[in-house]
């Protein structure tokens, strides 16, 4: 691999790493106790965060504190959603674009690209919501340690 995608690499785990809030050995561990259809079963997703005060981290490369409320960053998901539900055939470009002005997470440089993750990778809401979407299909607002997340599956792997 070309430094370049070892650097992107690098950068998909640490973001994979944040929303899981552990360190790379519980993963390993979580991994090992997974059943083996489960452990290779992987999904390609797009997200948009919108962080509150109550995240875990309230701030972004967006703002240095966050004060809105969850409440108040809940409504911001929904009008994204109804945005990007309005966009009908366009929804995954528009949700690039979308995610590069207004996600409050550092893959906001990439369209909110999360890359391919399997089972164990993210916090448990996010993962869930993830594996059962349908390629094409945009989630309902959910609800992690992180903030507010809006979820777009784009690959079938």
């Amino acid at each position: 691999l070309s430094p370049v995608c070892l650097g992107s690499l690098r950068r998909a785990a640490s973001i994979n790493a944040e929303y899981m809030g552990k360190s790379s050995k519980s993963k390993k561990s979580k991994r090992a106790d997974s059943s083996d259809g489960e452990k290779d079963e992987k999904v390609s997703c797009r997200h948009l965060l919108v962080k509150h005060k109550e995240s875990r981290r309230p701030h972004s490369w967006k703002s240095d504190n966050i004060t809105r409320s969850k409440d108040e960053a809940l409504e911001i998901i929904k009008g994204f959603r109804k945005q990007l539900l309005e966009a009908e055939g366009e929804i995954e470009n528009a949700f690039v674009e979308l995610a590069k002005t207004e996600s409050d997470c550092n893959s906001n440089k990439r369209g909110g690209d999360l890359g391919k993750f399997g089972r164990g990778k993210m916090q448990k809401p996010f993962e869930d919501t993830a594996f059962s979407l349908k390629v094409g299909e945009l989630s309902e607002p959910v609800e992690t340690q992180s903030g507010i997340h809006l979820i777009y599956r784009y690959q079938k792997d």
